[in-house]
């Protein structure tokens, strides 16, 4: 322990307080359509130092980006720490599609309209969600303006237990109600993008700028495989590498068909 400097006596070391993870979520454990590879920079952003990253073999741009409240040091280096630890899994192969660079455009929505039951139709596979099938979204709106927002799923087998996680969200301000910062778990948000509802609220194409993960939801658990190609096609003309894509088994007898997620987590 180090002396103090005015008398010379020993003093305890102050341990720094952390809060613990809100909403039962994990870092690096989390089941949910937002967990962004992109830095949105409206939070102050903390800063992961780049001999951190290499050490994980990773590059500095590919780090999962996120925006966090200004927080103490030691907070921050924490948050960078888990999000280097989730990165480690998350590395994007390069997308082909000519179209890669082009942004991704928001469309305005209704969102008491919006807000319900939504099934995980297709995704482009990444950690959190793998393995995972019967997966849904429930999205409610709150008294404060925020959006409850919760994610079930099945681990392996559609008759399994049902997995959940709760998550708050807040509608960015002239966004038109399509861009949502998402609460992971103290102190990390991200932000997800509404690029794609169909008039009639059936579909919708939620995305992220950088197009490494993108998803496709709709209100049936079983759309036809028209609309499937037609939902894929607009992916493929928003830059997105669709090759990725995978289908989410909502039914037995989808499970183990071809362009479909396999349960035990492969592509």
């Amino acid at each position: 322990m180090p002396a103090d400097d005015s008398g010379g006596r020993q003093q305890p070391r102050k341990r720094a307080a952390v809060r613990s993870a809100e909403y039962g979520a994990k870092p690096g454990n989390l089941p949910h359509y937002a967990i962004l590879p992109k830095l949105g920079s409206s939070g102050g952003p903390a800063r992961c130092p780049r001999p951190a990253a290499s050490a994980f073999g990773i590059s500095h741009k590919n780090l999962l980006s996120f925006e966090v409240l200004r927080l103490p040091k030691v907070a921050n280096i924490l948050a960078c720490l888990t999000l280097v630890a989730v990165s480690a899994c998350t590395q994007t192969p390069p997308n082909p599609n000519p179209r890669a660079a082009v942004p991704l455009q928001t469309v305005p929505i209704d969102l008491p309209r919006y807000m319900g039951r939504w099934y995980i139709i297709a995704n482009i596979p990444y950690f959190a969600e793998r393995g995972y099938v019967g997966s849904y979204a429930q999205w409610s709106l709150r008294a404060d303006g925020k959006i409850d927002d919760s994610y079930a799923g099945h681990k392996k087998r559609l008759d399994g237990p049902l997995t959940k996680y709760h998550f708050v969200d807040k509608v960015v301000p002239g966004s038109g109600n399509a861009e949502w910062r998402v609460r992971l778990f103290w102190p990390i948000y991200v932000t997800q993008l509404t690029v794609y509802v169909d008039p009639d609220y059936r579909y919708t194409i939620l995305g992220y700028p950088d197009k490494s993960l993108g998803w496709i939801f709709a209100r049936s658990p079983e759309i036809s495989d028209d609309a499937y190609r037609s939902l894929l096609a607009r992916m493929d003309a928003m830059g997105y590498d669709t090759s990725r894509v995978r289908r989410v088994p909502q039914l037995p007898s989808q499970i183990g068909k071809p362009g479909f997620a396999s349960p035990d987590g492969g592509g």
